[in-house]
């Protein structure tokens, strides 16, 4: 299952609160990934993980960063055509040392940028920044089956597997949603497209990715 985090703060800012803070954040998660923890601060970006071990038990420590450091990713989910995948990277001279398919979405992440969203089958979230480019992307799956969430904090964005773990961060503030809390009474259904019960806090959608430009500070959300 697993669960991610991330914070990211603007160019030349750090992130506003400290690691044990971040830690908190993380560790609200831990049901979804009781196996191992891990974390990254690095400039503007904090970047955390609670994993549960699937697959190659002794690797697929998260979060990942590429062998020239320009790229992390933080992941949950589970990419089903991996050898396929594996199998084409191979041709563009990629060497796998893990048997995680951790390793193969970064490395098509790598090597195709967004346009490897196309070759992804399976049940996916996740976030990857790119330190060259200044650059984050938030991905969620076709079928949505694995979430996503995300917000604004004091100039921030905050995204998390959960919705209680982005409620630890403390500028986030606590603020029924009442549409949203109302159309869950009347339907027994939480979901109303962004929106979720809190409010502030939004969900990518089935098959969206956010991408947030930091040197230019423009953010969009596609398809």
């Amino acid at each position: 299952m697993c669960g991610i985090l991330g914070i990211v703060a603007p160019c030349g800012r750090s992130v506003s609160i400290g690691r044990e803070r971040i830690v908190t954040m993380r560790d609200t998660m831990t049901a979804r990934g009781p196996d191992a923890a891990g974390l990254l601060i690095r400039g503007n970006v904090a970047l955390a993980h609670r994993r549960l071990a699937i697959r190659d038990l002794d690797a697929g420590t998260q979060p990942i960063v590429s062998d020239d450091g320009q790229l992390a990713l933080v992941y949950n989910g589970e990419i089903y055509n991996d050898d396929e995948l594996r199998n084409e990277l191979r041709q563009h001279g990629v060497q796998f040392r893990t048997r995680c398919d951790t390793e193969t979405l970064l490395a098509a992440w790598q090597t195709w940028g967004v346009k490897c969203l196309s070759k992804l089958r399976g049940m996916f979230a996740f976030g990857v920044y790119d330190f060259s480019a200044n650059r984050l992307f938030l991905v969620r799956d076709r079928c949505g089956v694995k979430p996503l969430f995300f917000a604004e904090a004091d100039g921030e964005l905050v995204f998390a597997s959960t919705v209680a773990a982005v409620l630890q961060h403390p500028h986030i503030t606590r603020q029924p949603n009442w549409s949203v809390v109302s159309h869950y009474l009347s339907t027994f259904r939480t979901t109303l497209g962004r929106e979720t019960l809190i409010r502030g806090i939004r969900q990518l959608r089935p098959a969206e990715y956010l991408d947030w430009n930091l040197q230019t500070g423009q953010l969009s959300v596609d398809r």
